[in-house]
Order: C-alpha cells, then structure tokens, then sequence
C-alpha cells in the first residue's frame, strides 16, 4: 500500500512504474528468502536445544536416582543421613533443574 500510494508515483511514467516495481519485487524477495532463512535456524535451534534440555533431564534423574539408592544403602549400613543424599535432596534438585530446559531455550 505505501510503495503504491506515494504522491511522487503518480507523476512517473510507465516505464519508470515498471523499473521501480521491478526493484521493489526485487528486494521483497531477498528480503522473504532471509527472513525464511533467519526463522527456519531460530526454529531449529530451539528445537534442538529443547530436546538438548530433556536428554540431559533425563540424565540428570538417572545420577540422583542411582546417588539416592547409594545412599539409602550407606544409611541402611549404620551412616548418618546427612552424610548422604537423601530424598528431600532428590525432589529439590529435581525441581530447580526440572526448569532448566524453560530456561536454556529461552537464551536463545
């Protein structure tokens, strides 16, 4: 609408129109194809760093679990519970790093 309604477009003649339409279509489509390129990486970088963030959740669980029935059995042997990773220990940590992936994406 602005490229067309321009006081100074309508004391140009047709071949200039052409020209400058030409132009214009020109650079609408360099500009289309980076901006499909710029969205199609932030895309892919999201995706990438969300499924990122749950692998290492996931990894992160396996090594409190097996910390967790470590210490239970330390316990279970005569040790003190505070020595040693306990359940509460387990459900904080899950916690805060359950929002690990929210905020890694969010860098990007």
């Amino acid at each position: 609408w602005i490229t067309q309604s321009g006081p100074r477009l309508y004391s140009m003649g047709p071949r200039e129109l052409a020209r400058l339409e030409r132009s214009f279509t020109a650079e609408s489509k360099l500009f289309v194809s980076r901006h499909q390129n710029a969205r199609d990486i932030i895309a892919d970088s999201i995706w990438v760093t969300r499924y990122m963030g749950y692998a290492l959740y996931c990894i992160f669980i396996g090594w409190a679990a097996m910390n967790l029935a470590d210490g239970r059995k330390h316990i279970e042997e005569g040790g003190l519970p505070e020595d040693y990773y306990g359940p509460g220990d387990f459900v904080v940590a899950a916690r805060i790093y359950s929002k690990f992936g929210k905020y890694l994406t969010l860098l990007i």
